[in-house]
């Protein structure tokens, strides 16, 4: 959670970077934390696929 703080705080030259943060578990507390950090999208492995997921961030760095 740190390194999405540094990159998406104040004044960061990456603050526009979207970040995908994939993981195994996701507590409703846990996935709202990163998304309110400025996380483009939080996965859990056992709900999407490997393929929808590389779907998804090709379509966000298209828009860059």
């Amino acid at each position: 959670m740190n390194l999405v703080a540094n990159i998406k705080g104040n004044n960061s030259k990456y603050g526009d970077l979207p970040i995908f943060v994939i993981s195994n578990t996701a507590s409703e507390e846990k996935v709202n934390s990163y998304l309110e950090l400025g996380v483009s999208k939080y996965y859990t492995k056992a709900d999407h696929s490997l393929s929808d997921i590389i779907e998804d961030i090709k379509k966000a760095l298209s828009k860059k």
